[in-house]
């Protein structure tokens, strides 16, 4: 009796860009890490346990960047002035004061330091452990109420 061999199945190609097509979920694959590349957000997906990773790719520019590395300063160019009127806009602007930051501004920051430079309360164990204890006395005493004494039958003889 002949075995027939099986044929491995062709992958699925996107036109557009050219990656392989995850069958079972229908997102790309990205080539240079192998990690899923979710639709319309570009972030990449772990494709083993469905966990976002920390990685961004950017179809504009074909790059795969870290979405929480602080952007890169980039040095734009000093235009060229070709008349004087133009430089003179130019001081003119350069001169006014710079705008104060609104206290919004402020407080966003004050709360970025803070939680930069130490503990995040909303995660920590301590947090976490202490809910819990919380919801479980809570359970408890609640518990309790349903389950404590009721009328008392009192013995008519």
């Amino acid at each position: 009796m002949p075995t027939v061999h099986a044929v491995p199945e062709q992958a699925l190609i996107d036109p557009a860009t050219g990656f392989q097509i995850e069958r079972s979920s229908g997102y790309l694959v990205h080539p240079g890490t192998g990690y899923l590349i979710e639709p319309g957000t570009g972030n990449l997906v772990d494709g083993r346990t469905w966990l976002y990773t920390d990685l961004r790719w950017d179809p504009s520019t074909g790059e795969v960047v870290n979405i929480f590395a602080a952007p890169e300063e980039s040095s734009s160019p000093e235009p060229s002035p070709t008349s004087g009127s133009e430089k003179r806009s130019e001081v003119t602007t350069q001169s006014s004061p710079a705008p104060v930051p609104s206290a919004t501004e402020t407080d966003l920051s004050a709360t970025k330091a803070s939680v930069d430079g130490g503990t995040d309360w909303g995660t920590h164990w301590l947090t976490r452990t202490l809910v819990i204890l919380l919801l479980v006395g809570a359970g408890a005493l609640y518990y309790v109420k349903l389950r404590g004494p009721g009328p008392n039958p009192v013995n008519k003889q």
